[in-house]
């Protein structure tokens, strides 16, 4: 997906992405491998999230990770049971990304602590 070389552009104006709704952030910290449980739902649209940001460690969205309009998914920040893991680190606030027309779009969230 988006290395460290993709463009990827803060929306400033939500208009056209779809809204976040019920976005929740829990830590984790289990069997060796630490981060966050990010959890959201999305109104239906032509646009579909591609990945979320959490503390500055981008995660990518798989089919297992979601369920209608619900997403959650780990964002990984350490771990001992993955051989060679590395967080991908992305300088952005918390957020999802969308990918539209070839760029990446970062719609920003405030994630509730559960």
């Amino acid at each position: 997906m988006c290395g460290y070389s993709c463009k990827t552009n803060a929306v400033t104006s939500n208009d056209f992405l779809p809204e976040i709704k019920n976005a929740f952030i829990e830590s984790y910290n289990t069997e060796g491998e630490r981060g966050y449980t990010v959890s959201f739902e999305v109104e239906n649209s032509f646009f579909q999230p591609v990945g979320v940001v959490a503390y500055k460690v981008k995660q990518d969205l798989t089919a297992d990770d979601v369920a209608g309009q619900l997403y959650q998914t780990n964002v990984i920040h350490e771990s001992r049971r993955i051989q060679n893991f590395k967080p991908q680190v992305f300088n952005q606030e918390n957020g999802v990304l969308f990918l539209v027309d070839s760029t990446y779009f970062l719609k920003k969230v405030n994630f509730k602590k559960k």
